[in-house]
C-alpha cells in the first residue's frame, strides 16, 4: 500500500489537477488498474487512504517529540514542538498542502485531522503542567479547541513564513 500512496501522492503534487486520474496512478505505482482497484473502489478511496495515513504519520512525529523531548522548561518543550511541526511540514511541503486542502474538503477527514491535533495539544499540555505546575492549570474543553486552533495557525504562518 506505500507504493501506491507514494504514488498517488507525487501524481497529486506534479500535476495541474487533470493528471490526477486511476490511470495515472496506477502507471505510477508501476501497477495495473486492476490491481489498484482490488484495493480501493473508486479516486475518493484512495484520496481518504493517503490523506488518513499522512495526518497520521505527522502526528505520531509531533507527539513522539512531545512525549521524547529532553526539554527541561516549557518554552524548550514548546519550541521542539513547533520545530517538529515544521520539519515534517517542510519534509513535503507540496504533499502535505495538499492532503491539508483535501482534508478540508471532507467532513470525516476534517474531523480525524482536527481530532489529531486536539490529542497534541492534550499531551504537550500535560508534559507542560509536568514541567511548570505552576503556571500551566487544568484546562476546559474550550480552552483545548482554541489552543488546537492556536497551533493551527501558528504552524501555518510559521510554513507561510519559511517559504519566502
Amino acid at each position: 500500500m506505500e507504493f501506491i500512496s507514494e504514488a498517488t501522492i507525487q501524481v497529486l503534487v506534479g500535476g495541474d489537477g487533470s493528471s490526477f486520474t486511476t490511470n495515472h496512478i496506477a502507471e505510477r505505482a508501476g501497477i495495473s488498474v486492476g490491481t489498484l482497484y482490488r484495493y480501493f473502489p473508486d479516486k475518493g478511496a484512495i484520496l481518504r487512504f493517503v490523506v488518513r495515513r499522512e495526518i497520521k504519520r505527522t502526528s505520531a512525529f509531533v507527539l513522539a517529540v512531545v512525549e521524547t523531548s529532553g526539554a527541561n522548561s516549557a518554552d524548550k518543550l514548546v519550541r521542539d514542538v513547533i520545530e517538529a511541526s515544521l520539519t515534517a511540514f517542510n519534509r513535503r511541503a507540496k504533499a502535505t498542502i495538499a492532503i491539508r486542502e483535501l482534508a478540508q474538503k471532507d467532513d470525516q477527514l476534517l474531523s480525524e485531522m482536527l481530532d489529531l491535533r486536539l490529542a497534541i495539544v492534550k499531551r504537550l499540555h500535560h508534559r507542560l503542567q509536568v514541567l511548570e505546575p505552576e503556571r500551566f492549570g487544568s484546562i476546559s474543553s474550550e480552552e483545548l479547541d482554541a489552543a488546537g486552533e492556536a497551533y493551527r495557525a501558528a504552524l501555518l504562518k510559521l510554513s507561510s513564513a519559511e517559504q519566502v
